[in-house]
């Protein structure tokens, strides 16, 4: 059976892009579909085939063993993982490692495809995501001189919400404000503050519709909207500063009570009233109870919900039964 922790320890050596597509909002939500669905969490099995502790095989008999249901749901469960969680996966980490060979083609049909129906979370992502995914942008438009006009018109298309508004309807909204030539901070910003439509957004929200509005600038101007010709610095999907947290350091674990009663006992020489059963069954539940403690110091390196925290999270509710 694998270990959570060792798992856990390898997928922290991976790539930081392919950790940060595996941790994604995207992936998450649909493990936890899939989990809601099926009553079962699926973000270990998730990890350890990742991280190659579980083959394709072994992952059906892991979902059949651990979660006791038979082989056909087991089967089932694992090819719905497969179809929308693994494949995509695939097909991302591939298109976002600039080493691989995808054809342009290829580029193009997945850039689209994003632009029409899953942009909001590309805006989200991190720096480092956002960075891989405009190096391809730039190498499909290098050999296709119209490819930011079909980018353009698949993004007035965009029917995903952001706050109370369509992407579609933000940037008809913004036209209608400011007019359909380029723009510039001042005017972006003087929308953002009076405009009706932005009036009652959180900051977070706020934040979004400027970033898609400079998307839509960088997109519909380019080259124009690049800050310059030499291709310094050139973005389409804007990248912020923000910088990977770091993962915490490791914590010791703090002994319990009855660790520190064997300790007093083996320092005393004194194990007067302790059978070896009672010994045994003190040293079972001081193992069992570090090995939580652990758990929950090492659940604390990452954020409540993510991927990892939810693998630990559930190794933690089958220690504690």
């Amino acid at each position: 059976m694998p270990i959570i922790e060792e798992a856990l320890e390898k997928f922290s050596n991976l790539p930081l892009e392919s950790i940060l597509t595996i941790d994604s909002i995207d992936v998450s939500q649909k493990v936890k579909k899939l989990s809601v669905k099926h009553g079962i969490n699926l973000a270990p099995m998730l990890i350890f085939v990742i991280v190659d502790d579980l083959d394709y095989h072994s992952a059906k008999k892991y979902l059949k063993n651990n979660f006791e249901i038979n082989e056909s749901v087991a089967s089932k469960i694992f090819n719905e993982m497969e179809e929308e969680i693994f494949q995509p996966l695939v097909l991302r980490l591939n298109f976002l490692n600039s080493k691989n060979e995808i054809s342009v083609q290829d580029c193009a049909n997945y850039i689209k495809e994003i632009f029409k129906n899953n942009l909001i979370n590309e805006i989200k992502s991190d720096s480092i995501i956002k960075e891989k995914f405009n190096y391809r942008i730039f190498s499909v438009a290098k050999d296709d001189a119209d490819f930011f006009d079909t980018l353009e018109k698949i993004f007035y298309s965009n029917q995903e919400n952001l706050a109370h508004l369509t992407i579609s309807a933000w940037l008809k909204d913004f036209v209608s404000s400011k007019g359909s030539g380029i723009f510039d901070e001042i005017e972006l910003s003087d929308y953002l503050m009076r405009s009706p439509n932005c009036k009652g957004l959180n900051e977070d929200d706020k934040r979004l519709v400027r970033k898609l509005l400079l998307l839509y600038r960088n997109v519909k101007f380019f080259p124009e909207s690049m800050p310059n010709d030499t291709g310094d610095n050139w973005e389409i999907i804007p990248i912020d500063d923000e910088k990977v947290i770091p993962k915490r350091e490791k914590l010791g674990v703090p002994k319990t009570h009855e660790e520190r009663q064997i300790d007093h006992l083996q320092e005393t020489g004194n194990s007067f009233g302790v059978s070896s059963l009672e010994r045994k069954v003190i040293e079972e539940e001081i193992n069992s109870r570090k090995k939580i403690e652990g758990l929950k110091i090492l659940a604390k390196k990452y954020p409540e919900g993510s991927l990892e925290w939810r693998a630990i999270m559930d190794e933690i509710r089958k220690l504690e039964k």
